[in-house]
């Protein structure tokens, strides 16, 4: 019996451990959402509810089968043809930045994206005028 459970971590650790940097970045992305989706909340007067919570860990799990899923296509369908894992880590991490971002907005009531574009387009502009821009 421990030789059969051996060779069953042996083979889940060996499904686990290419994405194990790429799980624990999205994992820190998932923590530092669900900080920031918690104080927003209370900033906002909205009750923290354990139904909210449920659905971050069944989003947590699905994040993590979908990063499995995307290696082991990467590994044994593709090869390196087509970087599914990266694709795949890069949508997940692109949509728990943008709720990250939703969440720092609701808390300061700053919103970032104009504060950012109003930075850069003046400095574009001014480029345009100067000729200097391409």
């Amino acid at each position: 019996m421990k030789d059969l459970l051996f060779r069953l971590g042996l083979f889940l650790a060996g499904f686990l451990l290419p994405i194990k940097t790429v799980g624990l970045a999205i994992g820190f992305f998932v923590l530092i959402d669900v900080i920031t989706g918690i104080w927003a909340s209370i900033k906002t007067g909205q009750r923290v509810s354990s139904d909210r919570f449920s659905r971050t860990v069944t989003k947590t799990v699905v994040y993590l089968v979908a990063l499995l899923v995307a290696s082991i296509a990467e590994r044994h369908v593709f090869g390196e043809t087509i970087p599914v894992l990266k694709v795949v880590s890069g949508f997940v991490a692109g949509t728990e930045l943008l709720s990250i971002y939703e969440n720092l907005t609701r808390i300061s009531g700053i919103d970032f994206r104009k504060v950012i574009v109003d930075k850069i387009l003046p400095q574009q502009k001014e480029k345009d005028d100067r000729g200097d821009g391409s």
